[in-house]
């Protein structure tokens, strides 16, 4: 492990950020929706589509320095594969290519991923709670 990453398991903005990521990554869903059914607030939306893409590029950039960014080590893990290939389809409406709401749908796998960390997190928190 490299001392980023040792650091980071430690550190109380790892936390914060790691918890930024998740919200983001909750409520783009939603955006997502509220962009299939509101054309009169486009230009919000697509502002708060950037807000969300500039946090998922720190974060691919942020476990790219936990691994000293060797490639080849951070492509073992899948997810950081997933969530490398939907960050480009999200940056690529961004610099003018087409299929904008594409790499939107694109988007909810990478809350579903989180899914099954929810369930965890909220497991752990009964069990810690039935302890007291």
């Amino acid at each position: 492990m490299t001392a980023l990453a040792e650091q980071s398991t430690k550190d109380p903005f790892h936390v914060w950020f790691d918890r930024a990521v998740l919200a983001a990554i909750m409520l783009n869903p939603e955006l997502l929706a509220w962009s299939l059914l509101d054309d009169t607030h486009e230009q919000l939306i697509e502002t708060i589509h950037l807000g969300f893409t500039a946090l998922f590029t720190v974060e691919v950039v942020v476990r790219l320095a936990e691994v000293d960014f060797r490639p080849g080590r951070f492509v073992r893990k899948p997810w950081n594969v997933f969530d490398l290939v939907l960050l480009i389809g999200s940056v690529l409406p961004i610099i003018g290519a087409g299929w904008a709401q594409l790499a939107r749908f694109a988007r909810i796998f990478h809350a579903l991923r989180h899914l099954s960390t929810l369930r965890i997190a909220h497991i752990t928190h009964t069990y810690s709670r039935s302890k007291k």
